[in-house]
């Protein structure tokens, strides 16, 4: 008998222990649940309230060649050659401009290249946006660490501010122009037989296949304006080397792509 009732204690204390463990485990998860809630709100309230929203992002990938051979007749031409990706980082312009959505200062920083192997060389310039889509590299603006722009009070409807050096504009009116450059060959060797094409085409004097291609980059975008706040976001980019038209060993590939990415306010 005495037995038996130690055993219905021990039940006893077993269920009640087992009662408060469950108690606490659902209200945890309700208290979590709340919390991660009104996080998500505040965040989502935080996104859709940011002055500074990239909505778009271009990207131009081909190829170039260097000419290394100083001989008028030549039986080979000596190439260096580098597939290179141009891109175009467009914002939503304000309808009212105002101090809290025009832009003060522009950079980037905390750049990453990541390439298919350790032969090749990639690296990440500002681009003269005049000359998008071509194989011209401003090699003075290689960005190593971060690039500061230069940003201009006014939208240059006249034309008259040269995108030689790294420019934008407060009112958000240019786009961020960039250029990824992949070196794959120094001093690369081919046949002179026929009439080399310098894009893309290029690629297939080569025994380069699509898979030693594949790259990608990130970095960070700052923002900021004439209230001192600061913004920023991470881009994170795959190299566009094929679509449902074109490869980039046909000389080129275009991609647009349409985006909503908020630029997130630093608490400073």
């Amino acid at each position: 008998m005495k037995k038996k009732i130690i055993l219905t204690i021990i039940v006893f204390i077993l269920l009640i222990v087992n009662v408060y463990l469950l108690s606490n485990y659902v209200f945890a998860r309700f208290r979590n649940k709340a919390v991660l809630e009104k996080y998500d709100i505040a965040l989502a309230k935080e996104l859709s309230n940011s002055n500074f929203v990239i909505n778009k992002i271009m990207l131009y990938s081909s190829a170039s060649g260097i000419n290394r051979n100083s001989n008028f007749q030549q039986t080979h031409w000596v190439l260096d050659i580098l597939q290179y990706t141009d891109i175009a980082i467009y914002f939503n312009k304000p309808k009212e401009l105002n101090s809290f959505n025009t832009a003060e200062a522009l950079s980037i920083s905390n750049v990453n290249l990541q390439v298919a192997s350790d032969k090749f060389t990639p690296a990440l310039y500002y681009l003269d946006a005049n000359n998008f889509g071509t194989g011209s590299i401003l090699s003075e603006y290689k960005i190593k660490d971060n690039l500061e722009f230069t940003v201009l009070n006014f939208d240059n409807k006249d034309n008259s501010i040269m995108y030689n050096t790294p420019v934008f504009f407060s009112d958000l009116s240019n786009p961020v122009t960039l250029k990824f450059t992949n070196l794959l060959y120094k001093n690369y060797s081919i046949e002179n037989t026929e009439k080399l094409i310098f894009d893309g085409n290029l690629l297939s004097k080569t025994p380069l296949k699509e898979k030693d291609l594949k790259a990608s980059l990130n970095f960070n975008i700052t923002i900021s304006n004439f209230e001192k706040e600061k913004y920023s976001t991470n881009v994170s980019l795959e190299i566009p080397l094929q679509n449902s038209k074109e490869s980039i060993f046909d000389g080129k590939v275009l991609e647009t792509k349409n985006i909503n990415l908020p630029l997130l306010k630093i608490q400073e």
